[in-house]
C-alpha cells in the first residue's frame, strides 16, 4: 500500500467508532497514524511535521446546523493547526458523509476562489485530493474493500508518490540499522551502560584518544557523525534493493527551467544550518580585498576587469581544512597565537549573477573551478574559484558568521581538485601551429 510507514498519517473525525475502519486497515499494514477529533484544545501545541496524508472528516463537533461557510473555515482552521508551512507536499483524503462542503474545500485550498475574510488561508495546499466515501466502509468487514478502493485512488495522485517511497525506505533502512548496532550490547541489566560505552567508543574513534572532550553533547554529535557515515551505505543498500517505481508512473524526461535547477542544487549542495559555530570545512565567508577581487576577476575572464568594482561580484573564501584535521585537532599550530593558534586553509573564489557570466572560446586554466549554479539572495548565481589564492587564515580572524556552507560531497571535490593542482608537475611537450594557408590547402584536399 502506498502510504506512509513512519508515523506520517493524520486522522480528523469527530467520531471515533467512523475511524475503526481505517484503524483496522493501518493496524493490518504496520502504518502508524496520529488521531484528532477535531475540538480546539486536543489539537496539537506545535505542528507534527512531514505529514504525508490527512484523511479528513468535513463535519466535525459543533458545526451541527451552520452554513457551508463556517464549516469549511472551522476546517481550516483545524488543518492550519497540523499543517505548518513547511510541512512538505500531502494529500486530503476527504473520509465524510457530507461531499457537498468538499468544494468549498478545494476551492479554498487552490486559491480558486474570491477572497472571503471568513475563511482563513490555508498555511500549505495539499498537491491533491481523494474522496472515500465512508458509509460504504464503516462495517470492519469491508477493510480488504476499503484497502482496494485506496489502493486505486492513490495510485492517481502521481509524482507524490515518489517522496512517499523514498521516505518509507529511510525508515526501514533506520530500523535494519539500529538492529544491527543494538546487537553489539546484550540484552540485560548493563545493556544501557554497554551502550552508552559503545557510543564513546565511536566518539573517542572519530576525534582520537588524545583530543577528548568534557562537552557531553558534543560527544554525542561527533559519535553520531561517525554512525551517519555508516547508515548511508545502509540506506544505499535498501535503496537498491528496495525502491521501485509507483504502480503505472514513469519517469521521463522533460524542461526543466534555468531557474529550478539553480534552486535544485542549492537544496543538494547548500547549506544554511551550521553545525557548529566554531569556523569549519566548507564553510563560505565574505571578504573584502579590491586588489583580490581584481585579480580574480582576470583570471576568470579578462573582459571582466574593468568592473571589479561592481557590487555584484563578492569575493569568498572557503575553508577547505580536512575535516578529519578538524576532528582530530591536527590543524597547523601558529606560536603567536597562544589562545586560538589554529590555522585553516582556505581558497578564494567569486559570487557573482550568472548573467554577468561571458562564454569564451578560450580554455580556463587548471586553477580555475566553477560550481553552480545556484539560487541565492534571489538570483541564479555562479561560484568560481581560483586554486592559485590557496593560503592560510588563524581561525581567530574568522570573525564574520559564514553566509552558508558547502556539502561535504563538494567540498571533497574541491579539495581533490585542489591537491591535485598543488602537486601537478605539467605537460611541456613540443607542437607547432599549423598556418592559415597550410589549413585551407587540407581543407581543399579533403574536399577532393
Amino acid at each position: 500500500m502506498n502510504l506512509s510507514y513512519g508515523g506520517r498519517i493524520v486522522i480528523i473525525d469527530d467520531k471515533f467508532e467512523e475511524i475503526k475502519p481505517l484503524l483496522a486497515l493501518f493496524g493490518k499494514n504496520g502504518m502508524p497514524c496520529l488521531y484528532y477529533d477535531g475540538t480546539f484544545e486536543r489539537l496539537p501545541d506545535s505542528h507534527p511535521g512531514g505529514v504525508r496524508f490527512v484523511f479528513l472528516d468535513i463535519q466535525l463537533m459543533g458545526m451541527e446546523g451552520h452554513d457551508d461557510k463556517t464549516k469549511a473555515s472551522g476546517i481550516i482552521g483545524c488543518l492550519n493547526r497540523i499543517i505548518s508551512k513547511s510541512n512538505g507536499p500531502y494529500v486530503i483524503v476527504f473520509w465524510t458523509r457530507h461531499p457537498e462542503i468538499e468544494k468549498i474545500i478545494i476551492q479554498q485550498c487552490t486559491g480558486n476562489h474570491i477572497p472571503d475574510d471568513d475563511i482563513p488561508k490555508i498555511n500549505l495546499s495539499p498537491v491533491r485530493f481523494v474522496r472515500l466515501e465512508k458509509t460504504f466502509y464503516l462495517s470492519q468487514d469491508n477493510i480488504d474493500d476499503l484497502s482496494r478502493k485506496l489502493n486505486e485512488e492513490l495510485s492517481k495522485i502521481g509524482a507524490f508518490l515518489l517522496y512517499v517511497e523514498w521516505e518509507n525506505i529511510l525508515h526501514n533502512a533506520s530500523k535494519a540499522f539500529i538492529h544491527e548496532f543494538a546487537n553489539h550490547a546484550r540484552a540485560g541489566d548493563n545493556w544501557s551502560k554497554d551502550t552508552s560505552d559503545l557510543f564513546y567508543k565511536l566518539y573517542e574513534s572519530y576525534v582520537g584518544e588524545k583530543n577528548t572532550t568534557d562537552i557531553k553533547d558534543e560527544r554525542f554529535r561527533y559519535a553520531c557523525s561517525l554512525m551517519n557515515r555508516s547508515f548511508h551505505d545502509t540506506l544505499q543498500r535498501f535503496s537498491n534493493e528496495n525502491l521501485t517505481l509507483p504502480q503505472g508512473f514513469t519517469l521521463d524526461k522533460g524542461v526543466i527551467k534555468k531557474e529550478t535547477i539553480a534552486r535544485l542544487n542549492t537544496s543538494l549542495f547548500l547549506n544554511v544550518h551550521f553545525l557548529s559555530e566554531r569556523p569549519s570545512t566548507g564553510y563560505v565567508y565574505c571578504h573584502k580585498d579590491n586588489f583580490l577581487n581584481c585579480i580574480l576577476l582576470e583570471s576568470i575572464c579578462k573582459k571582466l576587469v574593468d568592473k571589479c568594482e561592481d557590487s555584484v561580484f563578492i569575493l569568498l573564501k572557503i575553508i577547505i581544512t580536512p575535516e578529519c584535521d578538524l576532528a582530530y585537532n591536527k590543524t597547523l599550530k601558529a606560536p603567536c597565537k597562544p589562545q586560538n593558534n589554529k590555522i585553516h586553509r582556505i581558497v578564494y573564489g567569486l559570487l557573482f549573477s550568472e548573467s554577468k557570466m561571458i562564454q569564451s572560446n578560450q580554455s580556463k586554466p587548471e586553477s580555475i573551478f566553477s560550481i553552480g549554479p545556484f539560487w541565492y539572495e534571489g538570483d541564479v548565481q555562479m561560484l568560481i574559484l581560483n586554486f592559485g589564492t590557496i593560503s592560510f587564515q588563524h581561525e581567530d580572524e574568522f570573525t564574520d558568521k559564514p553566509i552558508f556552507a558547502l556539502s561535504r560531497d563538494l567540498i571533497f571535490d574541491i579539495q581533490s581538485k585542489a591537491a591535485n593542482h598543488v602537486n601537478r608537475l605539467g605537460n611541456f611537450q613540443l607542437g607547432y601551429k599549423i598556418n592559415e594557408k597550410k589549413k585551407k590547402e587540407k581543407k581543399e584536399k579533403k574536399k577532393q
